[in-house]
């Protein structure tokens, strides 16, 4: 099973897509694509999926690999925590990886 992919533009502190991301657990070889419009820190709250609290994307693809068999880690973009849409509906649900 392909890993997920999920788009980060840092300039307007937006990902896609938002709400949950299932991706395949590390014994399935599982990983992430973070497409990134530029350089950019994005976290991780909890830590469980990635096994690291953050990570540094260049601008392009970045594959993360999975750390876990099950867990859930939501992705945040460095310096955009104060201005990450927040509206009603799905457009304002954060992206979350969920493993398996």
């Amino acid at each position: 099973m392909p890993g997920p992919s999920v788009d980060v533009n840092p300039n307007h502190c937006t990902i896609n897509p938002p709400g949950e991301v299932h991706a395949p657990s590390k014994s399935q070889n599982g990983f992430v694509n973070f497409n990134a419009t530029a350089p950019c820190t994005v976290l991780f709250d909890p830590p469980d999926v990635f096994k690291r609290s953050s990570a540094q994307l260049s601008q392009g693809n970045n594959k993360l690999d999975i750390e876990t068999e099950a867990g859930h880690s939501v992705v945040t973009i460095a310096g955009c925590e104060d201005k990450m849409p927040r509206s009603v509906g799905a457009a304002g649900d954060p992206t979350d990886i969920i493993v398996p």
